[in-house]
């Protein structure tokens, strides 16, 4: 039966009339694109589209469903009467702009709207002090607690530039973005407007125009002076240094007084040292605010907090909202509003949700089978594989390392954590259910979601000098997504991650399950070893771990794919990919294919060939890559897929598998692609791991 489930899920998928040798992602998923098509409400459709839909609707039933209450949980609790908040759009439109006007009073006033405002009124610290130190908005600059990369083992305060309202590339270019531009411009100048009129205030629209055309060429100013790519870059700008000294090196701004109010009820003092990053950008950001105006500047600061909270107001509000993201990502509708309400409970009362969602749906024997070594490897035993694979194919197919940095290379591999399902934290429903955030009221989603800001605003100050426990990790089991830390040098696979058709359980065929779940695990490794992973020892501190002659060798089998994806054009968003910007994922994905491949036929030589799928001929190594690319099945809007060449480090799903499997002579010869298809690249194929 479970032969038959599979064979009737990859048949549904596959278009047979499309040559595996010409698009080998058209072959595997065109008849799934052709039935999928993107819903108004949506901006892409894809496969991992699906298993978050599956999450969701498992969360909305612990939600919804009043038998899975446990009354001693006041977690779960708040996490319900939070829920109930967000779904009663009546009373939220019954209050209307009454909790908005309430914010914006003191510190958080708003010119634009006010004929009270005067320039004596501005305080710049205060206003940029509240918004990150009571509401957690970083606006311009951020402070926030993370692990010194020289010295993983503890926790220390940063201090760097915050993101814009918008992505910083949309105002490299005037004219080629000019419509996101001004789809910006414009909902500034509407949620200025319609907080006005909804609130009986009298304010001319040409005052308003001016004000928040002002504010919008102030983020482009800001714009202007970003560092972009800093945030991702281990080896950017790096300053310990402490407030006292960045008030002397960077005069013109009390940073002692932003870093003291922003940071409270913690034993934290000026003398302590912080790091700090990009300090051209925090030095020309003093220039930029001592050349604007007051009120230009509090409209602005102002603005960013109203451009978050109205999505926690009324209909009219989100449609504004909806119009700007028609132009920015193509969505064309409002998603409907339970769905949102889910996403927004599991992000914020993950601990009480990951505790009732593996209570319900992950339970104990399960997580026990992702370690059983029986006739189906599970995934931490396929992880172990794949940590074989590696070095196998270090020893003997990378011929361009050093033996020296080699064995530097093998016993980092070696050290990888695998972390798969959840942590105990998720079962300590002790713990979770002591949460201390604030109790939520069922009739006030507005108080509720600044409480929950105000909670979080707080909350990571107190463990600046902790050590950290590399043996834990918190994320969500919710969550539908695999990633690597460097700094942990640990694998991670929640919950979500495991469903079909990723990993099927010990009842299906192995060889899709190590094409789809398999390479996903290869490629989280080989994280571990791309331009960035490369650059962390075992321990997960920042060290030089290679030779000179092994960094150059690495860095030139890289520009091979870097001029690959170059050249792949994307229809849908009429541009060419950007290979340097998708390096990482590029290398992880054409490292994670090779090493699952190689893992599985270990396994088949310990096991036996499988049998084939009732009522398709794919051999086992066929179905091992229809397993792989039915993994990356998926579409996009035109304004997503713009959005995401300008964005997202990961290529395209359709480029994913076509650039990782032309670059493997394995899947040449399990499909017989000719030299010179678009398949197969013959001596022009890219490897690198």
């Amino acid at each position: 039966l479970c032969l038959v489930h599979a064979a009737a899920f990859y048949q549904r998928n596959i278009d047979p009339d499309v040559d595996p040798c010409d698009d080998f992602f058209e072959f595997a998923c065109g008849r799934w694109i052709s039935e999928n098509p993107i819903p108004d409400h949506e901006t892409k459709r894809e496969i991992y589209s699906v298993l978050t839909e599956n999450v969701i609707n498992h969360v909305r039933e612990i939600l919804e469903d009043e038998e899975y209450n446990e009354t001693d949980n006041t977690a779960l609790y708040n996490a319900r009467n939070y829920y109930k908040s967000c779904v009663d759009i009546s009373i939220i439109e019954e209050l209307g702009t009454k909790p908005l006007l309430e914010l914006l009073v003191g510190n958080l006033s708003w010119p634009v709207i006010s004929k009270q405002w005067h320039d004596d009124d501005y305080d710049e610290i205060g206003t940029l002090s509240t918004l990150q130190g009571e509401y957690n908005n970083k606006i311009l600059v951020m402070f926030y607690v993370g692990t010194d990369e020289d010295n993983t083992t503890s926790f220390v305060l940063k201090l760097d530039q915050a993101s814009l309202a918008i992505r910083d590339v949309y105002y490299k270019d005037d004219v080629k973005y000019s419509k996101i531009q001004n789809a910006l411009r414009t909902l500034m100048i509407n949620l200025a407007t319609l907080v006005a009129e909804k609130s009986g205030i009298d304010i001319h629209p040409d005052n308003i125009t001016r004000d928040m055309t002002d504010a919008f060429n102030f983020e482009m100013e800001v714009a202007k002076i970003k560092v972009s790519g800093s945030s991702s870059n281990p080896n950017s700008s790096y300053n310990v240094l402490s407030l006292l000294e960045l008030n002397s090196e960077i005069p013109g701004f009390d940073w002692v007084r932003l870093g003291t109010e922003i940071i409270r009820d913690v034993n934290f003092t000026p003398n302590q040292t912080l790091i700090v990053g990009n300090r051209q950008y925090l030095q020309d950001l003093v220039e930029l605010l001592r050349n604007t105006s007051s009120r230009v500047k509090q409209n602005y600061m102002v603005w960013r907090i109203v451009k978050h909270r109205a999505m926690n107001m009324g209909v009219d509000f989100q449609n504004l909202h909806l119009k700007f993201s028609t132009v920015y990502t193509g969505q064309l509708k409002m998603r409907d509003r339970r769905y949102t309400c889910v996403q927004s409970v599991d992000r914020i009362f993950s601990g009480p949700i990951g505790y009732m969602f593996i209570k319900k749906y992950f339970k104990e024997e399960n997580k026990k089978t992702a370690s059983a070594f029986k006739r189906a490897n599970y995934v931490l035993d396929m992880a172990d594989g794949l940590k074989k694979a590696f070095k196998w194919l270090l020893d003997n197919e990378v011929t361009w390392m050093d033996a020296e940095s080699k064995a530097l290379a093998r016993e980092k591999c070696d050290f990888i954590k695998p972390n798969i399902g959840y942590s105990e934290y998720f079962t300590n429903k002790t713990v979770i259910a002591l949460d201390k955030m604030t109790e939520m009221d069922p009739t006030n989603y507005f108080e509720n979601v600044l409480n929950y800001l105000r909670f979080v605003a707080q909350l990571s100050w107190v463990i600046i000098g902790d050590s950290v426990d590399k043996s834990t990790w918190n994320t969500p089991p919710t969550t539908v997504n695999a990633y690597y830390s460097p700094m942990l040098n640990a694998i991670m696979f929640p919950a979500g991650e495991l469903q079909a058709p990723f990993f099927w359980g010990n009842a299906y065929p192995m060889s899709v399950q190590f094409g789809a779940i398999g390479s996903i695990i290869g490629h989280e490794l080989t994280h571990a070893f791309d331009i960035y992973g490369q650059k962390y020892d075992k321990f997960g501190n920042r060290a030089n771990l290679w030779s000179n002659h092994s960094l150059a060798a690495f860095y030139n089998k890289t520009e091979c794919l870097i001029d690959q994806y170059n050249n792949y054009y994307w229809t849908t968003a009429e541009s060419y990919l950007d290979g340097d910007n998708t390096l990482s994922e590029n290398i992880a994905d054409n490292g994670g294919i090779r090493q699952s491949f190689h893992a599985y036929k270990q396994w088949v030589e310990d096991f036996g060939e499988e049998q084939k799928l009732p009522g398709m001929s794919y051999t086992s190594e066929q179905l091992f890559f229809i397993g792989y690319a039915n993994v990356r099945c998926g579409h996009y809007k035109p304004e997503l897929a713009e959005f995401a060449i300008n964005s997202d480090v990961h290529s395209p799903g359709k480029f994913r598998i076509l650039g990782s499997l032309s670059n493997f002579e394995e899947f040449s010869n399990a499909f017989s692609c000719p030299v010179g298809s678009n398949m197969n690249r013959g001596e022009n194929r890219c490897i690198v791991w």
